[in-house]
Formats: structure tokens, sequence, C-alpha cells
């Protein structure tokens, strides 16, 4: 399929290091310390505040990448399940708690499951393989794949759900 294609391509472009474990920095002696690196590669060294800042950066930006991925996993099995899946692109979207214009919304049974950022997924590379559909402001399809006020307790539960 197209879209995995185009996903396992951006992972790849990312490399394992992006998607790789970080320890969070912690305070030892008043000092901020890193550790990284495992094994006889453990090395630990003094981080200044904006190298704390860049480090739970990337930690993260992995963290969201290693979900969207997963989230990826997850659709083929949703499909072969006959499970509604889209790819859409919202002109407009009501209770979210973060600006998502640009962003692509991964839609499963009309809950809008995970939202993409444009850095996470190529929109170019959709866009021109025609995955997207485009949801207008006050559409049957915004109100089909609106925000349905679940919390992620509840969207995690539904994943699971519709995995059974």
């Amino acid at each position: 399929m197209v879209l995995f294609e185009i996903v396992k391509a951006e992972i790849s472009r990312k490399g394992a290091d992006f998607y790789g474990w970080k320890n969070s920095p912690e305070v030892k002696d008043g000092a901020l310390m890193h550790t990284s690196g495992y094994g006889d590669n453990v090395k630990t060294v003094e981080v200044s505040n904006n190298e704390v800042c860049d480090i739970f950066t990337a930690k993260l930006n992995g963290a969201y990448g290693e979900r969207f991925a997963l989230t990826m996993a997850l659709i083929p099995g949703l499909i072969r399940q006959g499970k509604k899946v889209a790819l859409l692109q919202i002109q407009k979207e009501e209770g979210l708690p973060f600006n998502a214009e640009g962003w692509l919304v991964m839609s499963i049974e009309g809950f809008p499951l995970f939202h993409i950022a444009p850095w996470d997924l190529s929109m170019e590379a959709v866009e021109k393989a025609g995955l997207v559909t485009l949801v207008t402001e006050g559409s049957e399809e915004a109100s089909i794949h609106g925000w349905k006020g679940t919390d992620k307790v509840q969207e995690f539960s539904n994943i699971l759900d519709w995995m059974l």
C-alpha cells in the first residue's frame, strides 16, 4: 500500500537515533546532568539549560514519532476487519488544545484518532498519491469525523476494542 511506503521512507529518513531511547536529564548536587549510552559506553555529563530543553524535545519527538509509526502499523489490521479508516485534511477542528492547521488526521470509525504533523509525514507525498480527503467546515464528513470529546483513556480503549 502506498501510504505504508511513504511512512517507511519517512521513518528511514529520520533514522534509528530519532526513535531511540533518551534518558531524561537529572539534577545531581545542584548540577544538570545527562547520562547517555549503555553498557561500556555509558557517559554522564553536565548539561546547560538549553541542552536540557534539546534533550527533552528530542525525547518527546521520538516518542510521538514512535506512536505515529505504531498507529500506522495498526491500520492494515483495522482495514482487514472492515473498519472505516480515512486520512483527512480537516479545514477547521473544534476542541483541540493545539493548532492543527496543515496537519492530517487519521480517522478510524469516525474518530479523529491521531493528528499527523507535517514534519512526521511527507504531506506532498500523500497528497500526490491521492490519499487525503479534504473535510470542509460544516460538511457531513466534518460531523462524522469531528472531535468526540474523548480523552486518551477512551481513545486507547477504542483501539483495543477495534482490534478484537
